[in-house]
């Protein structure tokens, strides 16, 4: 079984989408915080920009959650907006159009009620977030060359 985390209209097939909002294609309308499935029943967890609508000071408490519904040797995989590659993007926009964007990488679209941004990862921190949600294997990043350059890509194996 394999999650696509507040998918949003991202909709993947293959996999249960998963949104707080009722969206066409969602199959399950549910909290990332509170996944209806039973522990060790998961085989992967796809998390695409979602991961910054949480607050830092959840960020553990939500990935020790994804880590109990994970199988031994599932998949965890999150993208989110980078800290460093973010502030070069901001710092060296130079015309309106990109600190536009910028603004809306660092804070969200704001385009509906919970489109907001509560944090940005590092890689350092997200580490260190993994392992004291219990993950033991090494992460392998991805830091930029994709989209508009300031994502990170995760992956990890429970």
């Amino acid at each position: 079984m394999k999650l696509n985390l507040g998918c949003g209209p991202d909709i993947k097939e293959g996999y249960i989408n998963i949104d707080l909002r009722n969206l066409p294609g969602v199959d399950i309308v549910a909290n990332i915080d509170n996944l209806p499935f039973e522990n060790n029943d998961i085989d992967e967890i796809y998390a695409c920009d979602v991961l910054e609508h949480v607050s830092h000071l959840k960020t553990v408490e939500i990935l020790t959650h994804w880590y109990k519904k994970l199988k031994v040797g599932g998949l965890l995989f999150i993208q989110s907006p980078c800290l460093e590659l973010l502030c070069k993007y901001a710092l060296n926009a130079r015309d309106i159009r990109t600190k536009i964007v910028a603004i809306a990488r660092f804070y969200g679209g704001q385009d509906y009620s919970t489109n907001y941004h509560y944090t940005t990862i590092d890689p350092d921190v997200l580490s260190y977030y993994l392992k004291e949600a219990g993950f033991t294997k090494e992460p392998r990043f991805q830091i930029g060359g994709f989209g508009n350059g300031t994502n990170i890509r995760v992956w990890i194996n429970k």
